[in-house]
């Protein structure tokens, strides 16, 4: 083997391991990213709930219009 072969072949491993580690770490982020969008989604929903009124009425809970005795 001469020595630009081997640079080429040195050459080559580091950029696998470039690419492998920018891939890794992209994963990771998309990831996390993701995690932090259903958290987001849920706090919004919670909140939304917490909004609508309960429909109470002084003889029972009223469910679609129905009162339930």
């Amino acid at each position: 083997m001469d020595a630009g072969s081997l640079q080429m072949q040195l050459l080559d491993l580091k950029t696998k391991d470039l690419w492998n580690g920018k891939f890794a770490e992209l994963k990771s982020k998309l990831q996390e990213l993701e995690v932090q969008k259903c958290m987001h989604i849920v706090q919004h929903k919670w909140a939304a709930l917490k909004e609508i009124p309960p429909s109470y009425s002084t003889h029972g809970i009223v469910f679609q219009n129905a009162i339930v005795r």
